[in-house]
């Protein structure tokens, strides 16, 4: 058994060596070239620097500096236990309110006599999930809906039409009986 052992030992530290010279090698191929890792390398690497410790490190002459290797395991470390990303954002998502506004835009202009109930209504039938005072807000920002402040008058234009409109459907339904 120690035999085995003395052996495995022996073959261990002929690999050691090695990789202690293929390493020197490679150093000395690179220069002075700065060697750019993508993040799993960094990953791979920084894990294994751990295990061998800073003064290991230092002895096999590795490709980045001991204490590089532990500033990346420091940094994995800190993003592991880093919680930012779990936490709510704070605020409305910009993208989200811009393309309700737009579809809320659209609607007041295509449907002039809509206010913003109905338009509420449709957005929510669409599968948006939007409280109607958003609708609103949006409908007063950019002028669609009445100041709150007059009281609404309609003009005798828009009267006349209205109740021309509503005789021209009733004498089309009554013509169809």
């Amino acid at each position: 058994m120690v035999a085995v052992a003395g052996w495995m030992n022996r073959h261990q530290q002929d690999a050691i060596s090695y990789l202690r010279v293929e390493n020197q090698i490679l150093r000395e191929k690179l220069g002075q070239k700065r060697l750019i890792l993508n993040e799993s390398q960094k990953r791979r690497l920084a894990t294994a620097a751990m295990k061998p410790g800073k003064d290991l490190l230092r002895q096999c002459g590795t490709l980045f500096s001991p204490s590089t290797l532990l500033k990346w395991h420091r940094w994995l470390v800190a993003r592991k236990y880093d919680g930012s990303d779990r936490r709510g954002k704070r605020g409305p998502v910009p993208t989200k309110a811009n393309m309700i506004r737009k579809l809320v835009l659209e609607m007041a202009e295509a449907n002039p006599s809509w206010g913003y109930g109905h338009i509420h209504g449709e957005l929510k039938g669409l599968g948006y999930k939007v409280s109607w005072q958003t609708v609103r807000r949006v409908m007063l920002d950019h002028g669609l809906l009445p100041d709150p402040d007059k009281p609404y008058k309609s003009t005798w234009n828009t009267s006349l039409a209205a109740r021309d409109a509503r005789l021209w459907k009733n004498t089309l339904t009554k013509r169809r009986r």
